[in-house]
């Protein structure tokens, strides 16, 4: 999903659901998080990439912890792996319509993907989200990655273990 700057115009295409119908995230407390070892499937890491992920590890604990979820303490054995990967890759749009008619050039641009994918202990996939957009390239703009983890993540329910102070999500800083 979108980890760079998306351009001016350009729509956020988000994807979330759970993996394994009936999965109950909301059971589980703690969470691990760690980066997948490949980019996702036709997109290819960048020099940025260490970048987007430090802001997706960020956002994503950010919005686990407003749902009462809980980094696992050190030594202990989380009950959720959060896997991310990112990338990005070149499309060549051709033109449709009257543009194409009248012969305009097809537009190269760069898309970025960033997925998150959600374990329980035993490595069964509960929880399945990305996020794509076009990009400018050589750019990470944190509030884009911000935005696409938020999106994906939206579908997350509250742990069932949550404090009761917890009953409702609380809005995400530097919204109303």
């Amino acid at each position: 999903m979108l980890v760079l700057a998306a351009a001016c115009g350009s729509t956020m295409q988000v994807k979330s659901n759970e993996a394994n119908k009936g999965a109950d995230v909301a059971r589980y407390h703690t969470y691990a998080q760690e980066t997948a070892e490949q980019p996702p499937e036709g997109f290819a890491r960048t020099d940025l990439t260490p970048d987007v992920t430090d802001i997706i590890f960020k956002t994503v604990d950010e919005e686990l912890s407003r749902r009462g979820y809980a980094q696992a303490p050190p030594g202990t054995k989380p009950e959720l792996l959060v896997r991310s990967s990112s990338g990005v890759r070149q499309v060549r749009r051709q033109p449709t319509g009257k543009a194409a008619v009248v012969g305009a050039p097809s537009v190269e641009e760069t898309q970025s993907q960033l997925v998150i994918d959600i374990f329980d202990q035993s490595g069964k996939q509960l929880f399945h989200g990305y996020a794509q957009d076009e990009v400018q390239p050589g750019q990470v703009k944190e509030e884009r990655v911000d935005q696409a983890v938020a999106k994906i993540l939206a579908p997350v329910p509250m742990s069932s273990q949550a404090p009761a102070s917890m009953t409702t999500t609380r809005p995400r800083q530097g919204t109303p």
